[in-house]
């Protein structure tokens, strides 16, 4: 990272930021030509490991991509408030955002599924114990991102 001051080490920040990120945008690479997507998501970070889950059509580009390619890099920020001056060279931005690359692996285990739609779910605000119809859960397109790198970077003025 070329600004280290601006790097974000500690784990529990980098999730602080993470919770608070509205989308996670995804970037795959189809036939050598970029791909990004913006997903809501849900996550779980346990012993230092991050894990994302994500819930789709079942078909399309996108699955299409990773079927192919599971590796990805993601994106996620917030804080972003744009600061202005006189002179064009000294504007600037306050943000935080995280940036990591990953795996994909398609859930198929019904426990796994309901799992990963919980953890989507209460990440937006549902209270209580999500009911799901089983048909529904068994065609529902689940997978989860689990995370090699992971990277924040702030700059709040």
């Amino acid at each position: 990272m070329r600004r280290q001051e601006r790097e974000i080490r500690d784990f529990s920040e980098i999730l602080s930021i993470i919770e608070r990120s509205p989308v996670l945008r995804l970037g795959m690479v189809d036939d050598g030509e970029p791909y990004v997507v913006p997903l809501n998501f849900g996550y779980t970070a346990e012993d230092g490991q991050l894990t994302f889950y994500i819930h789709s059509a079942a078909e399309g580009r996108k699955i299409d991509i990773l079927t192919k390619s599971p590796r990805v890099c993601f994106e996620l920020d917030t804080s972003f408030n744009l600061i202005r001056h006189e002179l064009p060279c000294r504007w600037s931005a306050e943000y935080e955002s995280v940036i990591g690359t990953g795996t994909v692996t398609f859930l198929t285990d019904s426990a796994e599924k309901k799992a990963a739609l919980d953890h989507i779910m209460h990440r937006y605000g549902f209270e209580g114990h999500p009911v799901y119809n089983e048909q529904a859960l068994e065609r529902a397109c689940l997978y989860k991102i689990t995370v090699s790198q992971l990277t924040g970077k702030r700059n709040l003025l």
